[in-house]
């Protein structure tokens, strides 16, 4: 996005909500981008302790309970990488929606799960099935949802999606795409590998294993399809 915050042309916001954010690198890279806008922070955990711009302001709430903000208060509303995760996707949506002022932008960005393609790495084409076929299970979203969930809000006339396939484990002479990629390779490595799946039921330790013997040592690979979606509410 050459920098930006989103593909949408945000012009003058005052307020910025950043849901789910994480690491807070959006959230301070929009302070920085709008440094006359107030830019508040939200996720379930903690604000990372590190230094950020004096226009950023960080608050730990859950998403499932009600949002301690006014109707339609905020200029930009952005959420990434967290309707995903959650079985009431569409009621934490419709929520989040009431908060974007007339004109204001609603930003989204999240990824589905990975195809993947090998010929010996068992242990890994195992791994993204049970995944898929657990989030299936849940009856969790998709990301390829997220344009028609927009639009059946009602709220937008304008709305705007991006599809992007990320290459991972596959070699490009493009260098940010490469980048981009690698980080997702780790991320994705430390998602299997991490504690938080020990008892979500669909990996057992043996899978978890075979997908550490492998990761490194056999041949595969992988395409992630990223989704961004930017919507204008109707003023």
């Amino acid at each position: 996005m050459g920098g930006k915050i989103s593909f949408a042309p945000l012009a003058n916001p005052q307020r910025i909500l950043d849901v789910g954010a994480g690491s807070g690198a959006w959230a301070i890279l929009a302070a920085k981008q709008f440094p006359q806008a107030e830019v508040v922070a939200v996720d379930m955990a903690p604000f990372p302790d590190r230094p950020v711009p004096p226009n950023l302001k960080s608050q730990q709430l859950n998403l499932i309970d009600p949002l301690p903000f006014d109707r339609e208060s905020f200029d930009v509303v952005h959420i990434r990488f967290v309707l995903e995760h959650l079985s009431t996707a569409r009621d934490v949506l419709t929520r989040i929606n009431d908060l974007v002022k007339p004109g204001g932008w609603l930003l989204l960005e999240d990824i589905d799960p990975p195809t993947v393609s090998s010929k010996e790495a068992k242990a890994i084409l195992l791994t993204v099935s049970n995944f898929t076929e657990f989030r299936k299970s849940k009856g969790l979203i998709l990301a390829s949802e997220l344009e028609p969930m927009v639009r059946e809000l009602g709220s937008y006339d304008n709305v705007n999606a991006h599809k992007v396939l990320i290459p991972v484990n596959v070699p490009t002479e493009d260098e940010a795409l490469a980048q981009f990629a690698q980080q997702w390779r780790i991320s994705i490595n430390r998602f299997i590998t991490g504690p938080v799946n020990e008892h979500a039921g669909w990996i057992t330790p043996e899978l978890q294993q075979g997908w550490i013997d492998e990761f490194d040592t056999l041949p595969w690979t992988a395409t992630l399809p990223m989704f961004f979606i930017w919507a204008q509410k109707r003023a």
